[in-house]
């Protein structure tokens, strides 16, 4: 592969060697399928504040807007648990814009 050459990769001896193995080998198949992609699933709509019979908690959120989860879903979650930032962007050097005037 070292050669200096327009076809110097394809006429080294690894990807030489590599082609020949994969023209020879036996394909081994997964254990399990492999779907096909793009994997389709059945789309199921979350109802809505309306359809649940519920009314949403503000004025500037509409009826017909998906319902909100039940809070059992989110309140001791993965997302609840992350680590606060250690660090404020507008003080972190990172951040700081030098105005060079």
């Amino acid at each position: 592969a070292s050669e200096v050459g327009f076809n110097c990769a394809i006429s080294s001896g690894v990807v030489t060697e590599i082609r020949r193995y994969v023209e020879l080998a036996e394909e081994t198949p997964f254990a399990q399928l492999v779907p096909h992609f793009p994997v389709v699933r059945e789309w199921r709509l979350i109802p809505s504040f309306l359809q649940m019979g519920e009314t949403p908690g503000f004025k500037h959120i509409l009826e017909w807007l998906p319902a909100f989860p039940d809070p059992h879903t989110y309140i001791h979650s993965a997302m609840s648990m992350w680590n606060e930032r250690v660090s404020d962007p507008r003080t972190d050097i990172n951040y700081i814009i030098i105005d060079l005037k």
